[in-house]
Order: C-alpha cells, then sequence, then structure tokens
C-alpha cells in the first residue's frame, strides 16, 4: 500500500536528483530493487525501467540509463512495487519530505 501524497503544492518534493544519488550511494539500499517510472518519447508511454539498467538509447557519455535519462522526464520510483518517490502526487517515502508523507 502506497503513502498518502501531500495535498499542500508549497510543500518542497526532493528532487528526484536527490532519490537517485541516495540511491546510488546509500549502501543499505539494494539498487537493483529499484525501478524508474519515466516517461518514453518514442512510444509515447510511462515506461518502467530497473535502477541499474545499461544505456543503449541515449546519446552522451552516461553508461547507466537512470542517469542519462532528463530528469523532468522521471514521473517516479518503486522500490519492489511500492512506489516510493512520485511527482505527480508529491510522493516521498526516500527522504520524508511533504510534512512528513514520506
Amino acid at each position: 500500500d502506497d503513502a498518502e501524497p501531500s495535498n499542500d503544492k508549497n510543500s518542497r518534493l526532493t528532487p528526484v536528483k536527490e532519490v537517485l544519488r541516495r540511491i546510488q550511494w546509500d549502501p543499505t539500499l539494494p539498487s537493483s530493487s529499484f525501478t524508474i517510472i519515466h516517461y518514453d518519447r518514442v512510444e509515447d508511454n510511462l515506461s518502467e525501467t530497473p535502477f541499474d539498467a545499461p544505456n543503449n538509447s541515449i546519446t552522451g557519455k552516461e553508461t547507466q540509463f537512470v542517469f542519462a535519462l532528463p530528469e523532468h522526464r522521471i514521473e517516479g520510483v518503486k522500490y519492489l512495487d511500492r512506489t516510493v518517490w512520485d511527482k505527480e502526487r508529491r510522493l516521498d517515502c526516500v527522504f520524508g519530505s511533504m510534512n512528513g508523507n514520506g
């Protein structure tokens, strides 16, 4: 069951960049258990990609897909089957921002 999102639009949602860095560098968070929900502009829909997926499609030097992907296209982050960060719903269960709704 997902946590309740915040209804206060003035609350600051932790930027996805910080969430991704936490997953990358925190040894207590197994990156292989995370999935990124992102807008796929080729397929014109939301897609889910494993956090550790290699970058085989975005031009540049970044070898990991999640870090090659433009941040504005990331809509959410899942841990196993649970959404832990959601841009639209303003949900943050990684850092606990959003007035405790995390």
